[in-house]
């Protein structure tokens, strides 16, 4: 077998988390036990639930466990996205984002990037729109087995917080434009990491509040999801409110999607 990231032959793949467990627990420091709900991106498919976080063998235990510190930084950040302090725009203008002065940019840049590798190698439907070109994954996979700064490369990351019911949700990543830059959209509880996979700079004010920018991560602040994030949501939903409250009970107030 061969690891996906440092590309040599071993006798075993590790289970490499994706989306780890732990990541799903929002609501506070200790988290919530509720399971993570699944929702498949083919709708002819029925919810499923994960106590275990998502998972492919497709990189080596020790490439593994050089994750750890990046995704550590993202289940600290999915935990307190609520506690930022306010960074405001111009002088007069409200608050845009918030700072977040416990965290550092490199493990939150990291974290983010090697969710981007690890989806793009693995088989697992909810990442089937994560398709990086031969190009892009080379120099990704390079990046990442590299103990450089991630924050200094080419690949921005910005981020965005939804503090409400509706930015819980995990959705499907996907491709998109912005301002005709290739970038993907990646969600986390109550996070959306906007990755840059394009040799074309970001454009303000994006440019602005990108990774590393700042002394501290800083998230652009929204009070809901986009007009296409939430039709994207319903059409995830609709249909499948039997399987939700079979596997979230009545109680749940925090239906989690994939």
């Amino acid at each position: 077998m061969k690891c996906g990231l440092c590309l040599r032959e071993v006798e075993k793949l590790s289970k490499s988390h994706i989306i780890p467990r732990a990541l799903m627990l929002a609501g506070g420091e200790k988290g919530s036990h509720q399971p993570l709900m699944l929702m498949p991106v083919d709708e002819g498919k029925h919810v499923g639930r994960s106590h275990a976080g998502i998972y492919s063998e497709i990189v080596c235990a020790g490439c593994e466990a050089s994750f750890h510190a990046g995704d550590e930084a993202l289940i600290a950040l999915s935990r307190t996205y609520a506690q930022g302090r306010p960074f405001p725009g111009e002088p007069g203008e409200p608050v845009m984002a918030y700072s977040y002065p416990n965290l550092g940019n490199a493990a939150v840049h990291r974290g983010v990037l090697t969710t981007l590798y690890r989806a793009h190698l693995s088989d697992q439907d909810l990442f089937k729109h994560v398709t990086l070109t031969p190009e892009f994954a080379e120099k990704l996979r390079q990046l990442v087995l590299s103990n450089e700064l991630t924050h200094h490369s080419d690949f921005d990351i910005v981020l965005r917080v939804v503090p409400t019911l509706h930015g819980s949700v995990i959705a499907s990543p996907f491709p998109e434009q912005w301002d005709g830059v290739s970038a993907y959209r990646f969600y986390f509880p109550n996070v959306t990491a906007v990755i840059k996979v394009d040799n074309q700079p970001f454009s303000d004010p994006f440019q602005k509040l990108k990774l590393g920018t700042h002394e501290h991560p800083v998230a652009l602040l929204a009070d809901q999801l986009a007009p296409s994030e939430m039709r994207m949501l319903g059409r995830a939903i609709h249909g499948r409110h039997d399987d939700v409250l079979r596997i979230a009970g009545p109680k749940s107030d925090k239906p989690e999607a994939t």
